[in-house]
């Protein structure tokens, strides 16, 4: 049976191909008797001369994460969004579509302007009580097709 090799490309030294990267990885696992994440730093430091600067975006420390083996971060980064909905985290340039609090990749935690919560608010808003998605909400939000101030009338 196949085994399955997870990772993301930030992992991967600059240029050096992702097979290449997968055999050397293995080899350093059997070599040194070392779990997977210590094989990929050390071939990280084979390939670039020095350990890496950052690995809060690897696939490890995001499992971590996410099972609670890790703390969050209280870094912050700013964060943008386009006009379709889609955030960008300031910091390592990942893409989310919906409007999370941090970045599912580097777990920072998005800083957004004052016009950008106002209209997260809103969006939040119409998606409750409107029921429609993120999406549809953003599209409504931005072409005046909800009637906010009768809306924020009633949160009062």
């Amino acid at each position: 049976m196949p085994e399955a090799f997870v990772g993301n490309k930030t992992e991967v030294p600059g240029g050096m191909p992702i097979l290449a990267w997968v055999d050397r990885v293995r080899d350093y696992e059997v070599e040194m008797e070392c779990d997977r994440f210590t094989a990929k730093l050390h071939v990280w430091r084979e390939v670039t001369g020095d350990w890496p600067e950052d690995v809060s975006t690897w696939w490890e420390i995001r499992q971590a994460r996410k099972r609670g083996e890790i703390e969050h971060t209280t870094e912050t980064t700013p964060a943008t969004v386009d006009g379709e909905g889609i955030v960008y985290c300031g910091y390592c340039r990942a893409r989310w579509s919906s409007r999370d609090d941090r970045c599912g990749l580097c777990d920072r935690v998005f800083e957004y302007d004052e016009e950008m919560m106002a209209e997260n608010k809103l969006i939040e808003r119409i998606k409750r009580d409107e029921g429609v998605s993120t999406h549809d909400a953003i599209r409504m939000a931005r072409s005046g097709d909800y009637d906010d101030e009768q809306e924020a009338d009633n949160d009062d």
